[in-house]
């Protein structure tokens, strides 16, 4: 069984989460306390780096969420959401980056700094959540672009790069951030957040969460 280190209030660690759910892989989920030094020492053990999330399987370690979404794939031949023809992989990794620099990036930093810091009682950035508001419309606007005529992002069926966004862009509320402006990117929402593997993921995720927010305050 996939060892799978990660704590819920860590988005690179919720895309793995959910990567794991959605690819059908049985793991088990270990809780790591990120302000504790102890644990963070611990963890260099499986990720060098000492960041979540981090994986271990059968004596292999593995840290960078990248890495280990791309490494679980291929281990388990989940050739429909990460595919082997070249061609059509590198279009799943262009979306992929595209999403994590340009979309994620910001709508994390807008989720961290409005939602979860002041539940744990620390001050939000205001100029990160400045450089967010400026920054993420742009990105936004080229996803909804991208995706008229499209149901997916990156194919005909859901991929990789559906997987990236679907955990962030979810958060779109605790961003403070409407949707409405962007019909192609609300539609796609409505439709993959149907999937079972997603709703297995939210149930457990947002009962991590909870019990991570009382834990801090």
């Amino acid at each position: 069984m996939l060892n799978f280190y990660a704590n819920p209030l860590s988005p690179h660690a919720s895309k793995v989460h959910y990567l794991l759910e959605e690819a059908g892989i049985n793991y088990k989920y270990h809780m790591v306390d990120l302000r504790s030094p102890a644990a963070k020492a611990e963890l260099t053990k499986i990720n060098p780096f000492g960041k979540v999330p981090a994986i271990e399987l059968n004596g292999f370690c593995l840290g960078e969420s990248n890495a280990i979404a791309r490494y679980v794939l291929d281990r388990h031949h989940q050739n429909s959401l990460y595919p082997v023809n070249l061609e059509e992989r590198a279009q799943v990794d262009m979306v992929y980056e595209f999403v994590q620099a340009h979309v994620n990036r910001w709508l994390n930093s807008l989720v961290w700094n409005l939602a979860v810091a002041p539940k744990m009682g620390l001050s939000p950035d205001a100029k990160a959540i400045s450089e967010a508001h400026a920054q993420l419309p742009i990105g936004l606007g080229r996803l909804e672009s991208w995706l008229s005529g499209r149901n997916y992002l990156a194919g005909p069926s859901f991929t990789l790069a559906d997987i990236a966004l679907l955990p962030t862009l979810a958060e779109h509320r605790n961003a403070q951030i409407s949707l409405a402006d962007y019909p192609q990117l609300h539609a796609w929402l409505d439709r993959v957040s149907t999937r079972p593997a997603w709703k297995k993921y939210q149930a457990d995720h947002l009962a991590r969460v909870e019990a991570s927010t009382k834990v801090a305050r």
